[in-house]
């Protein structure tokens, strides 16, 4: 648990424990399997709902393929600003 805690970012962290506990031999191996595609995004066929904190210290929205995201009908994507995802859904 030492080695988890002294991670120094998300790679050393996943590498280090969500790796360990789902199986996946890396933390890259984690995100190659569960990173959507944007032809993943743009044939998306069942309504979606995607939420991101505008300030999430974890995940950045910058890394999301906006642009992909805007053109497709749908997935409907909200970004409130709060480290509390609800915030966004209470107004």
């Amino acid at each position: 648990m030492d080695e988890v805690k002294a991670s120094q970012n998300l790679w050393e962290f996943h590498g280090r424990l969500t790796s360990k506990i789902t199986g996946f031999p890396s933390a890259k191996a984690i995100f190659d399997e569960l990173s959507i595609s944007d032809d993943e995004i743009k044939g998306l066929k069942v309504e979606t709902l995607m939420m991101l904190s505008k300030d999430d210290p974890i995940v950045s929205y910058t890394s999301m393929p906006l642009e992909s995201i805007q053109e497709t009908r749908t997935l409907h994507f909200m970004l409130p600003k709060g480290e509390d995802i609800c915030v966004g859904l209470r107004g």
